[in-house]
């Protein structure tokens, strides 16, 4: 779902998307790994994920993902609903062999995680010096436990409650 969200109306040949994820394998059990793969897609998903023309493949725009809900309150300038839509890296857990599809998910994987910051960022100053904003910035260094911008809120809201040993200890582990 996550690769169909950023390639919506991009086609791709069969032999191309066959080589890119089973690069390993020759070009015949590769198209037959993807006739398998995308039999198991439609058994799970129904016809409207998958969109053949003839050797041509396209992603169904038809399906709606979480991926496409974040980007939507992102549009629409809700940093709170893309802060809890947001959950983790992209395709976490999908680690890609081909060199071309490895980096393409590196690229959104962290497009998305910045976005993803910014919004959290943004809501983080809405809440103010209270228990939620805490919470969501223990929630952000969860997904990203280098983010500054999170670090920086603890320690001022920790500050704020006289809580300076909590703000010297973190202040002394970054």
């Amino acid at each position: 779902a996550g690769l169909r969200a950023v390639a919506r109306h991009r086609t791709m040949p069969r032999q191309r998307l066959a080589a890119l994820l089973w690069e390993d394998s020759d070009a015949d059990q590769a198209r037959v790994s993807l006739r398998q793969a995308l039999a198991q897609i439609r058994r799970a998903g129904g016809e409207g994920w998958v969109e053949a023309e003839g050797e041509e493949l396209r992603l169904g725009v038809d399906v709606s993902t979480d991926l496409d809900a974040f980007q939507a309150a992102l549009a629409r300038n809700d940093p709170a609903e893309a802060a809890r839509l947001y959950r983790g890296s992209f395709l976490e857990g999908i680690d890609a062999n081909a060199s071309d599809l490895a980096q393409a998910i590196a690229e959104h994987r962290a497009r998305f995680a910045t976005l993803a910051s910014e919004a959290v960022s943004r809501e983080l100053d809405r809440l103010g010096d209270s228990a939620e904003a805490a919470a969501l910035a223990h929630r952000l260094l969860g997904l990203d436990p280098l983010n500054e911008a999170a670090h920086r809120r603890l320690m001022q809201l920790d500050a704020a409650r006289g809580m300076r040993g909590t703000v010297r200890t973190r202040y002394e582990t970054l």
